[in-house]
């Protein structure tokens, strides 16, 4: 297991950035299934507590994100439409 992104409940999904340093990943921590990302300084280092992409998520099942290597655009999938689809978003500069 990744010191500092497990929690009591499933983790899944992760994509891994920055040689190691920054994980996006899904948990059921909060409900169905939200985004959540975690960094550490360097790949000795556990990561810092997960934090959830509530400007992303919604009260339906989020999951696997994909990032652009620069981390400005992000593909994931949702159920908010009712059924699974493939969503996109970019970074706010």
């Amino acid at each position: 297991m990744v010191p500092g992104i497990n929690g009591a409940s499933d983790e899944l999904d992760p994509f891994v950035a920055q040689g190691g340093l920054v994980v996006f990943f899904t948990s059921v921590r909060t409900g169905l299934g939200d985004i959540y990302w975690s960094s550490r300084r360097s790949t000795a280092e556990p990561f810092e507590p997960p934090v959830a992409l509530d400007g992303l998520n919604s009260v339906f099942f989020d999951s696997d994100a994909t990032l652009s290597v620069d981390l400005g655009y992000m593909m994931f999938s949702s159920t908010r439409s009712g059924s699974a689809a493939i969503y996109e978003t970019h970074a706010s500069r």
